[in-house]
């Protein structure tokens, strides 16, 4: 026997390669030796902001960060240079001490991650860590970077399918720190099969951390169907760009770090800033969602299904003489949902179409469940424009 209860299977491997969601809602882990404030932002303690002067009054600035000699105001000050005034984010500040991998690792006696998706109540469907290390720390680079970025890569994206499970999905964004710049011992994150997880290997500056602010605050801005690379969005408000073992950002380097599933940042010849690269999950391509923007919109459709279907648990269910569902029992169910992702998801843009389908021979009175097909179509992107160029000669 079990609960009544809502299941959502989510298919993968079909692409070939009204509900009101918070969808940008985000949170970010990062690093200090002491508290932003003794009272009132603690060590530990997940906060949630709406605009910077709030972090600013919080006691997290940038005096803070030169006296812990961290980058935990920066990380937060570029989530809002990208998100903007009003976006929510929620931020704990952690001991240097503490690993990225126990950071995220559910089982962990500091489970931090899990900490702030409990104090956020499920709603945050983004979620960063970042670290900047104490003196006594001794990394090791098994895995061409440190080797707690990899560890921590399998612990979030352990706690992102359990928090799935929960109707609590979140992607999980990793900085990938103090890479050693060898790429061909550098760990290829498509092989891991990771498609809730994501890990960033470039930022601004030149002391060895990502800026997953800045990615956090772009995907925390768009809507759940947009590339964080998308340039007609515009360049990433940046001056320079470097990957984190220093070197600085160009484009040749950035294919090499993309082809091994790292969200890197990259240039375009004849046009200025630096933009993002491909959106990889820690997965293969073959993976449906080995892209952000893919786990985006079935995590929301996801969430528009449950809302959905959830008033109907328990409900009575008409059949006819055979024991068949009754058209208009059909028609409600299928009708139901489509309204739903219509309104929430196609209206918007975020898919091309839904469609929907009930069985009407399945054998409700048996079983006591309702199967219903859902298929959604997304948008596609123009990753490759190929133009064939040439010249004519009207005389011939």
């Amino acid at each position: 026997m079990s609960l009544p209860e809502v299941v959502i299977s989510v298919k993968n491997g079909n692409l070939g390669g009204g509900a009101e969601l918070a969808d940008g809602v985000a949170g970010i882990i990062v690093s200090g030796d002491t508290a932003p404030d003794a009272e009132n932002f603690k060590i530990g303690e997940a906060k949630q902001f709406f605009s910077i002067g709030e972090v600013k009054d919080a006691g997290l600035d940038a005096q803070y960060d030169i006296d812990n000699a961290t980058n935990a105001f920066k990380q937060v000050a570029d989530f809002f240079t990208v998100a903007g005034d009003g976006a929510e984010i929620w931020v704990m500040v952690i001991a240097k001490t503490e690993t990225l991998e126990d950071i995220c690792d559910i089982a962990s006696g500091n489970a931090y991650a899990n900490t702030m998706l409990e104090a956020a109540d499920g709603r945050i469907r983004l979620l960063a860590v970042s670290r900047i290390t104490d003196a006594a720390y001794v990394p090791s680079y098994a895995a061409g970077i440190d080797d707690d970025v990899v560890a921590a890569l399998g612990k979030l994206n352990a706690l992102a399918v359990a928090k799935a499970g929960d109707m609590e999905p979140f992607i999980g964004i990793v900085d990938g720190r103090d890479y050693q710049g060898d790429s061909g011992t550098l760990e290829d994150l498509t092989g891991l099969g990771f498609n809730r997880v994501v890990g960033v290997i470039a930022g601004d500056v030149e002391t060895g951390s990502a800026g997953v602010g800045l990615l956090l605050g772009r995907l925390a801005a768009d809507p759940v169907q947009r590339k964080p690379g998308r340039v007609k969005t515009g360049a990433i408000p940046i001056a320079n760009a470097y990957f984190t073992d220093g070197t600085k950002v160009t484009r040749a380097l950035a294919e090499v770090l993309d082809a091994k599933g790292w969200v890197v940042m990259t240039p375009y010849p004849q046009r200025s800033g630096v933009y993002w690269g491909v959106d990889h999950t820690c997965s293969s391509a073959d993976d449906d969602f080995s892209t952000i923007v893919n786990r985006r919109v079935i995590d929301k459709a996801v969430l528009i299904a449950y809302s959905t279907y959830v008033t109907e648990i328990m409900d009575e269910v008409e059949v006819d003489d055979d024991g068949k569902l009754q058209p208009g029992v059909v028609k409600y169910f299928e009708g139901k949902i489509l309204n739903a992702i219509n309104n929430g998801m196609t209206a918007n843009s975020e898919i091309s179409s839904v469609t929907a389908f009930v069985d009407p021979k399945q054998n409700i009175l048996s079983t006591e469940k309702l199967v219903v097909a859902l298929e959604i179509v997304p948008v596609g992107y123009t990753k490759t424009i190929q133009v064939n160029l040439g010249f004519s000669n009207p005389a011939l």
